[in-house]
């Protein structure tokens, strides 16, 4: 029950990703027509700086106590505890917790790389 309820979560959510991701690439464009390339620069540099200091944050608390982040994580997104299994069970075994380590590090990884490039592309408009 615990892999319908992530795919009916990940399903739920990848339309409003698209929808938010079309929404802030309009308010990006509108931002540069109406403020100019300086606006969006400071746009570009302000929205993965904050982004960054709450990864940070979290991959902090995931680096000092993963099973507690890992419980509160499922905790939110899963609050009818059905996400808790038995150490040998076939799923833990399929997905340990070094899988899910490794998971995490690649969506840190992805997350600073894009950022930085953001931050890079907003200052290269500020100089502008």
């Amino acid at each position: 029950s615990h892999l319908v309820d992530c795919n009916t979560l990940i399903n739920s959510t990848v339309p409003v990703l698209v929808v938010i991701a079309i929404v802030a690439l309009a308010c990006g464009v509108g931002l540069g027509l109406v403020g100019g390339k300086r606006s969006m620069g400071r746009a570009l540099g302000a929205a993965p700086a904050v982004l960054l200091a709450a990864m940070i944050g979290l991959a902090v608390w995931a680096a000092a106590d993963f099973h507690g982040f890992f419980a509160a994580f499922h905790g939110l997104l899963f609050p009818q505890g059905n996400w808790t299994f038995p150490f040998d069970s076939l799923l833990i075994c399929m997905l340990p917790t070094g899988f899910w380590i490794g998971m995490a590090i690649m969506w840190v990884v992805v997350t600073v790389g894009l950022s930085v490039a953001s931050i890079v592309i907003g200052r290269r408009l500020l100089r502008r």
